[in-house]
């Protein structure tokens, strides 16, 4: 009864908060009388404290109340801070699920030792303690000046902005040449609009893919070796890596996983792969085998091959990118537990329940550019796929009983996994409105001069990127970007002001930067219409028009009483809770807001039409007459 009920008031909650007004509808015009704005302002410091009350309650990190008031992260900080507090929750909560149901037994947490270096009193003259490695386990993220790979590459990163061209040059396990597949027929307009998209090169095969018989069946579990028993090898050659394709090839099945480093480069980088069969684990350099990765197409395109992955959307599209290597039956545990109904749907959930093993995710934002490899990060890569197949099993078993020994739920995995295979890597392209994308969802509204500063921002940011192979949160990153271009700072001090800590390409830009926002105060100064920024069409606006000018006169003709809860929220056409009151107009949303505007519009004009109609009748029927 206790979980039915919680149930319901969340259900509850969670309707009543989809029924919040959005910008741009009937809230901004309501915002404007005063009565409104205090009931509102009540509301939300009533919410707030609510939330700070339950943060501190589960003992969460992090604080709702902000002291900068008109701060632009104001609302971004209170988003991440009750993302951070509902991760930390959910993931006690999952936890003492575990712990109840057995899963997990309680233990005392394995803390890696480290060594850090004490300060010596008195001896400032002695030579320093030796740093170990392992005491810099906590600075993996920013405790070397890694030199930048992409210097080494042989072939150019192609960051322009044009659509990306697929680099496959050879197609092994073809059912169709990679000449006829790179025929596609599209509407010349998306060439010129930048939409043109070259078509996947494995398409067909993908298409015609039909898993083997024995895909079909279920399978005994091989329980996997033990991590440290299970030997690995770190391929970094092209000779090691031959030997590889060679015994992959031998194999039924393998697991795969991929490490990626999205910080320093403008498209991303793929740095390592893991691959694990059944007695030996791989860990394949991609940064030093960028060039010679494309010789895996000839395992990963083999359809009598499983490649097994887990939540493989990103993976697909790294190994397109960087790689040119394509996947051809896949099976993904991610899938496969979304269809099994499980709780959780993450890696570490499946190990956890099906291998016992916790992994630690605290390396999970590594910089895996890091040559060579510490042993810390070995063991984290590793233990992605290591256990995977031993998974996959189980899953693949579990399918097959829910559908009553039937393969019709297991096929449903393999096909969704196949769609995954499907995807196309799709390069971030520049237009003339991208500006608006980080502006919705900060959900700012700015006039002319901040939408010109922000627009060109966007654009000195893009180039600025793509040309030093740095992503734009390195460049420039988005609250910062709003934060200069709500200001518009009239000097180059005022800029740097905006920004803590401040970029190196902001510095090293800053008068190029300045000479943005010296322009953009320069325009007009016009206000920019809400609906324009949401995206409604030239007409929508047109039609709704009227009815913003009628709405923009009407004004408040009594002071109302104080707020009360207990009374019916007083609103200018509400008047139902006053004595002898009538409601004028109720609840009018903004869809309905512009049919009746629209229908004004049209009675307005056919009234007109029809007084013309009426005074040229008579003469009509004189002429009609004479004749």
């Amino acid at each position: 009864s206790l979980l039915q009920d919680a149930l319901q008031k969340l259900m509850l909650a969670t309707r009543n908060s989809n029924e919040l007004p959005n910008a741009g509808d009937d809230f901004d015009y309501y915002s404007s009388f005063e009565s409104f704005r205090h009931v509102m302002d009540m509301e939300a410091s009533r919410i707030l404290q609510l939330m700070q009350q339950i943060i501190r309650y589960h003992g969460a990190k992090g604080s709702i109340h902000s002291g900068n008031e008109n701060t632009m992260q104001q609302d971004e900080d209170r988003f991440d801070t009750l993302v951070d507090a509902n991760d930390q929750i959910m993931e006690r909560a999952g936890t003492y699920l575990d712990e109840a149901s057995g899963v997990r037994k309680t233990e005392t947490p394995l803390v890696v030792a480290s060594m850090t270096p004490k300060a010596i009193s008195g001896s400032w003259n002695k030579q320093m303690t030796k740093i170990t490695e392992s005491s810099r386990s906590f600075h993996l993220l920013s405790a070397k000046n890694i030199q930048r790979p992409q210097g080494k590459f042989k072939d150019k990163i192609d960051n322009t902005n044009r659509p990306f061209i697929p680099i496959i040059k050879e197609k092994p396990n073809a059912m169709k040449s990679l000449e006829a597949s790179r025929w596609v027929l599209f509407p010349l307009s998306n060439l010129i609009s930048l939409r043109f998209s070259y078509p996947h090169p494995y398409q067909y095969e993908l298409d015609h893919f039909e898993p083997t018989p024995e895909q079909l069946k279920k399978v005994e579990p091989q329980t996997p070796l033990p991590i440290d028993d299970t030997p690995i090898s770190m391929v970094d050659t092209e000779e090691d890596l031959r030997d590889l394709c060679a015994m992959l090839s031998q194999v039924k099945e393998i697991a795969v996983d991929v490490e990626h480093h999205s910080y320093r480069s403008f498209l991303g980088l793929t740095c390592l792969l893991q691959i694990s069969t059944r007695t030996h684990d791989f860990l394949v350099d991609a940064l030093a085998l960028r060039e010679h990765l494309h010789l895996l197409n000839n395992v990963f395109t083999d359809p009598g091959i499983v490649k097994v992955f887990h939540g493989a959307e990103q993976d697909i599209h790294w190994l397109q990118r960087d790689l040119g290597v394509y996947v051809v039956n896949m099976f993904d545990t991610f899938h496969a537990a979304k269809a099994l109904g499980l709780p959780r749907l993450s890696l570490a959930h499946l190990l956890t329940t099906y291998c016992s093993v916790k992994p630690d995710k605290k390396f999970q934002m590594a910089d895996w550019r890091i040559r060579p490899l510490p042993e810390q990060l070995v063991h984290y890569a590793r233990e992605d796929t290591h256990y995977l197949l031993y998974v996959h099993d189980l899953l693949k078993n579990q399918l097959l009983d829910a559908g009553n020994e039937a393969a019709n739920l297991l096929c449903s995995v393999l096909d969704s996994s196949t769609g995954v295979c499907k995807a196309r890597y799709v390069k971030p392209i520049l237009s003339s409105d991208s500006h608006l994308v980080i502006m919705k969802k900060a959900r700012k509204w700015f006039n002319s001069q901040q939408m010109q500063a922000l627009k060109e921002m966007y654009a000195w940011r893009d180039g600025c990127g793509r040309v030093d192979d740095e992503s734009t949160g390195y460049v420039l990153p988005n609250h910062m970007m709003l934060n200069i271009a709500e200001n518009l700072p009239k000097e180059p001090a005022g800029i740097l002001a905006c920004c803590n800590p401040i970029p190196p390409l902001v510095r090293r830009n800053l008068n190029e930067l300045a000479m943005i926002i010296a322009e953009a105060r320069k325009a007009e100064l016009v206000k920019v219409n809400d609906s324009s920024l949401l995206s409604i069409s030239h007409f929508e606006r047109i039609i709704s028009q009227p009815t913003q000018e009628k709405s923009a006169k009407l004004q408040p003709t009594e002071k109302r009483d104080p707020y009360n809860l207990d009374k019916v929220l007083p609103l200018i056409h509400d008047l139902s809770h006053k004595e002898g009151g009538v409601i004028q107009i109720s609840k009018i949303d903004a869809q309905r807001k512009v049919a009746v505007g629209y229908a004004f519009d049209l009675y307005s004009y056919f009234k007109q039409r029809l007084k013309k109609v009426r005074k040229c009748r008579p003469l009509c029927e004189r002429s009609h007459n004479a004749r």
